[in-house]
């Protein structure tokens, strides 16, 4: 009897592994799934758009925004910091406008000065979020932002 015990419970725990497997298997289709719709999404809205996160590292942008930065895909943003990806002097001024929503938590809309996708400088309206965790704290932000138009 006891014997059977254990092979019962030998066998029941090959079942929970499988079953584990299977259940990890079908979460990360559906997480895959999720990201895959939330990128169409983010892909589908207008304008240029990104999210960075408490250092001014970029974590992701939108196709649009990787084309107006010369990127071969929003994936080549990530790591980057503003100063990887526009002159100096237009970093320093987009560092400070993103350090002021860290800091004070709140959202901000701003002129910013940059180029459009066929090098001209422009004017952008930029409006930015804090991003925050469940405790209320800024973990980064996120923006969108259109050319201004005359």
């Amino acid at each position: 009897m006891k014997k059977c015990a254990i092979i019962f419970v030998s066998f029941f725990s090959v079942i929970l592994s499988f079953s584990a497997m299977f259940s990890a298997q079908a979460l990360q289709q559906e997480r895959l799934l999720i990201e895959s719709s939330v990128k169409e999404f983010i892909n589908y809205l207008p304008g240029n758009v990104y999210w960075k996160d408490k250092s001014g590292v970029y974590l992701g942008c939108n196709e649009q925004q990787a084309l107006t930065l010369s990127l071969d895909s929003p994936e080549g943003i990530v790591g980057k910091t503003v100063y990887d990806l526009v002159p100096q002097d237009m970093a320093k001024i987009i560092e400070q406008n993103d350090i002021e929503i860290m800091q004070h938590g709140h959202e901000v809309k701003k002129i910013e000065q940059g180029y459009d996708t066929k090098g001209q400088l422009v004017n952008y309206i930029s409006l930015k979020k804090p991003i925050k965790d469940d405790v209320g704290k800024v973990i980064g932000l996120i923006g969108i932002s259109f050319i201004e138009k005359n």
